[in-house]
């Protein structure tokens, strides 16, 4: 059969994809850290960020694994759901600060570990982040720095 007779006036020509940086991995626990970040709106108004953990040993080591983290929303809870998860990745990554100016102060800490499901919703499979596990002292953060003693002077038996 040779041939088709298909117009393809007016089709639109796929474009090779530029390529997201995220990848679909196995659900499971990886050890990663803060390797991409970006702050964006959400359809609704509120801003979300992005999260890129970069997958540091393992079989596979160098992918990210995307985590959308609400942190304004009309929601509340939501809003309090993400404001949570940022502060414990902010905790676990080492950050020593209570604020954070910019999303990209996260970028290459400490690493964590990240617990990883895979949803699949029949035609697109996607990961979701179930838990950032911090594995720090949470009492360090709020613990006061130790002041060191000072020295005491004490007269030697020679000095008069």
């Amino acid at each position: 059969m040779s041939g088709l007779n298909l117009s393809l006036k007016g089709v639109e020509i796929q474009r090779p994809s530029t390529g997201s940086n995220y990848s679909l991995v196995p659900a499971g626990t990886y050890k990663v850290v803060v390797g991409k970040t970006e702050v964006k709106e959400t359809k609704t108004g509120g801003a979300a960020v992005i999260l890129g953990y970069k997958v540091l040993e393992g079989e596979h080591e160098g992918k990210l694994i995307k985590d959308f983290v609400n942190v304004k929303n009309a929601n509340p809870e939501a809003a309090r759901i993400g404001m949570q998860r940022l502060a414990t990745v902010a905790f676990a990554t080492g950050l020593q600060s209570d604020s954070i100016g910019d999303s990209d102060e996260l970028l290459n800490l400490a690493p964590f570990e990240v617990v990883v499901t895979v949803q699949d919703d029949g035609e697109y499979q996607n990961n979701r982040v179930k838990a950032v596990l911090c594995t720090r002292d949470v009492t360090a953060k709020k613990a006061a720095p130790v002041a060191t003693p000072a020295k005491v002077a004490t007269k030697k038996p020679w000095d008069k």
